[in-house]
């Protein structure tokens, strides 16, 4: 009778417990996102390594869904942003609009890696392969 009094309760406790959130959330990328400056520290587009125009700027993502770019304190240019998750992934926009200086970063990509230190996303248009990765200053 004991035994099953304690197997009662350990079921009681397993469901009780709360789901682990996936991993896999937007919720992660937009905390880590908006905590801290970023570094472009690769920027690929069909096989070409095209971050030396970004080498010595930080983007700063707003939680409002605004990036600002700075070369130390000068604001170089604005732009938004916005994530979502479909089809089973980490989905993240980046837009600058016409600006010369930045419209190549714009697209739609997905989320292929993320740590509090690093991001790293992948084009998700079929035409080109465009790979990002941010490093936290």
């Amino acid at each position: 009778m004991r035994s099953l009094f304690i197997l009662f309760l350990l079921g009681l406790l397993f469901s009780c417990t709360e789901k682990a959130e996936d991993t896999r959330s937007d919720k992660f990328l937009i905390q880590t996102l908006t905590s801290e400056p970023w570094k472009l520290e690769l920027f690929k587009e069909n096989g070409l390594d095209r971050v030396g125009p970004f080498e010595d700027v930080n983007f700063v993502f707003l939680s409002i869904g605004r990036v600002e770019v700075y070369r130390g304190t000068q604001l170089l240019g604005e732009g938004t942003w916005k994530t979502k998750t479909a089809n089973q992934r980490v989905e993240f926009e980046l837009s600058f609009g016409d600006n010369p200086n930045f419209m190549e970063l714009n697209g739609e990509y997905y989320q292929t890696f993320l740590t509090n230190s690093r991001l790293m996303f992948r084009e998700i248009n079929v035409k080109t392969d465009k790979q990002i990765s941010f490093k936290r200053l």
